[in-house]
């Protein structure tokens, strides 16, 4: 199974400024990327779960505002669309 690490690497230097050694740490951080990968799928369904139910409602409201002989209705859909 593929991991995936966050690594980071500074310079040592002496006292004068010269380079004289690297630093390197490595985190494994494969869970967090898991995490945030569920997070975004999750995200994607709830968003397109929301939005299906309401292009419905606006659809409808939409027919209703073109039949303009019941004024209530019409207002209620307008508040609906707006």
């Amino acid at each position: 199974e593929p991991r995936v690490f966050l690594l980071s690497a500074t310079p040592r230097v002496d006292k004068d400024g010269a380079i004289v050694g690297v630093i390197c740490i490595g985190q494994d951080i494969t869970s967090l990327r898991e995490l945030e990968l569920k997070k975004s799928q999750f995200a994607a369904t709830v968003t397109h779960e929301l939005r299906s139910p309401l292009h419905g409602i606006i659809g409808l409201s939409d027919n209703i505002l073109l039949n303009d002989q019941l004024k209530q209705v019409h207002h209620s859909a307008q508040l609906m669309n707006n």
